[in-house]
């Protein structure tokens, strides 16, 4: 007997809330790798606003840090997230999450600071330089790069913390999906 549309769909969102509801761990995942992507898009636009930061070497390394802890820990919480059916967790892979998370929110935040310090200084040049001149430009050209950069630091401050939440938060919301309980299809095949 041939199913409609309409049932195969049903059927296809209930295996998927099922399996949502085995491992909910899958969806802080997608916050872990959203914050990722978005930073290494960021970079191209991030890392010349940094050059011109005071402590040029420091702000470089930093920009390399927060790329790596970034990188690292997507990679442990993924390492977390993806386990099979009813075997464990490795614990440890979610407490080096939380170090290196807590680690990236904290850069971030300081060279946001560090960028906006640096954008306040090119205004202020700005201000001194007479409007039809080269250096005008050149500050108006930084200015722009800075601002861009601060948008996306913010933005990653922001995502860094909504993905800290939605991860300390999975285990009791997979605690409560557990509870929920589905009525049984009759007319389910033996094949799906």
């Amino acid at each position: 007997m041939k199913r409609s549309f309409k049932e195969r769909f049903l059927f296809s969102l209930r295996k998927m809330a099922i399996s949502i509801k085995r491992n909910y761990f899958v969806i802080p995942l997608l916050f872990v790798f959203a914050c990722t992507i978005e930073f290494m898009c960021g970079l191209y636009i991030i890392s010349p606003a940094f050059t011109r930061i005071d402590q040029q070497k420091m702000a470089a390394v930093l920009m390399f840090v927060l790329t790596l802890f970034v990188t690292l820990a997507s990679v442990a919480y993924l390492n977390y997230a993806i386990v099979k059916y009813g075997q464990k967790r490795p614990l440890k892979m979610l407490i080096i999450y939380y170090v290196l998370a807590l680690c990236c929110l904290g850069l971030a935040v300081y060279l946001t600071i560090c960028n906006y310090n640096q954008l306040y200084e090119d205004m202020v040049n700005i201000s001194k330089s007479t409007p039809d001149s080269a250096e005008y430009l050149k500050f108006v050209e930084f200015v722009k790069n800075e601002t861009r950069a601060h948008y996306i630091m913010i933005a990653q401050v922001v995502l860094q913390g909504l993905t800290l939440i939605a991860v300390t938060t999975a285990p009791f919301i997979q605690k409560a999906l557990k509870k929920v309980s589905f009525k049984k299809v009759d007319s389910v095949d033996e094949k799906e």
